[in-house]
């Protein structure tokens, strides 16, 4: 007997663990031009997290809430920050093309 019931739980934890990597939100990006930027970051409170970037695309996986996402630029280029991106449960937020400006002198 005790066997079917650790089975039942480590059925039961596996299908939860597996239902919950399903219902992960993310936000997604692509930054122009892919040569500026450094690092992604979404803040959210005491919340940090980064992305690195392939090709200036960018993935961030995260619990849903409220992100401001900061755009580190390497030198020559300005920062871009977005505030207040909503992120929902199980859904990605599409931030489309950011474009980032040289600085000027």
């Amino acid at each position: 007997m005790k066997k079917y019931v650790l089975g039942a739980v480590i059925f039961a934890s596996t299908s939860l663990f597996a239902f919950s990597t399903v219902q992960d939100s993310d936000i997604t990006g692509k930054v122009i031009p892919a040569e500026a930027v450094q690092n992604v970051w979404a803040i959210s409170g005491a919340d940090t997290i980064k992305s690195q970037n392939a090709g200036g695309v960018f993935n961030l996986f995260l619990k849903p809430g409220t992100y401001n996402v900061v755009i580190d630029a390497k030198e020559g280029y300005d920062d871009e920050t977005l505030n207040k991106v909503v992120v929902s449960l199980g859904r990605s937020t599409d931030l489309g093309e950011i474009k980032l400006n040289k600085k000027t002198k």
